[in-house]
């Protein structure tokens, strides 16, 4: 069986007043009921000043639940992304990114639900290997009416060393127009920290997922 997801996401930061366009086009092939390999190309553009390409990306990745409430993913990730907002033809940065996780699905309720994720990445990059941990919680109220607030926390850290390296607090609203189309609405407040120093973004952003 398979199933293509059209994602369509325009993401606007408040902090340095610039606008990124994201498209990808998820792929998804049933291998076994509970086993499943999924493609999914991504491009991204900038606007700051000017329209320009930023990243484009490649994901493939194996996803296999091991019992009701326990889903497993295991996958790479390649991408050339621009150096400090140049056109992806001109300069750019290219690397690969290898990870695995497992995810907890939690039902508090019948209609609240909320999934863990710990994720283990490892990012090679110019010779360099960074080894990093992402916890992300996600709860979503499911309602008849086909609107779903919810809430997501992550946390990156380095392996070894444990030191905070970013920080993202998300609260948005999904919503079906029909079976084939939904909608995402969502505000974002991001904390990194380069060299020692903590920086922090606000971002807003609208999505279309097309199925």
């Amino acid at each position: 069986m398979k199933q293509v997801v059209i994602l369509l996401f325009l993401s606007i930061s408040l902090s340095v007043f610039s606008q990124e366009l994201f498209l990808s086009c998820e792929t998804q092939y049933s291998l076994h009921k509970k086993i499943k390999l999924v493609f999914e190309p991504e491009i991204s553009f900038i606007h700051s000043p000017i329209l320009s390409l930023e990243r484009i990306s490649l994901t493939n990745a194996l996803t296999f639940k091991t019992s009701k409430i326990i889903r497993n993913e295991i996958g790479y990730r390649l991408q050339t992304k621009s150096n400090n907002n140049e056109s992806l033809l001109f300069d750019s940065n290219e690397s690969l990114r290898l990870y695995v996780d497992m995810s907890f699905r939690m039902f508090l309720n019948s209609r609240l639900r909320c999934v863990y994720r710990y994720r283990l990445q490892s990012r090679i990059s110019d010779s360099e290997v960074e080894y990093e941990a992402r916890n992300r919680i996600k709860c979503i109220h499911e309602r008849k009416n086909g609107v779903q607030p919810y809430f997501v926390f992550e946390v990156y850290t380095s392996m070894g060393f444990n030191e905070f390296n970013k920080g993202k607090c998300t609260i948005g609203i999904e919503h079906e127009h029909s079976k084939k189309y939904s909608f995402d609405e969502y505000f974002t407040i991001e904390v990194t920290v380069q060299g020692g120093v903590p920086r922090m973004y606000y971002k807003m952003g609208f999505g279309i997922t097309i199925e």
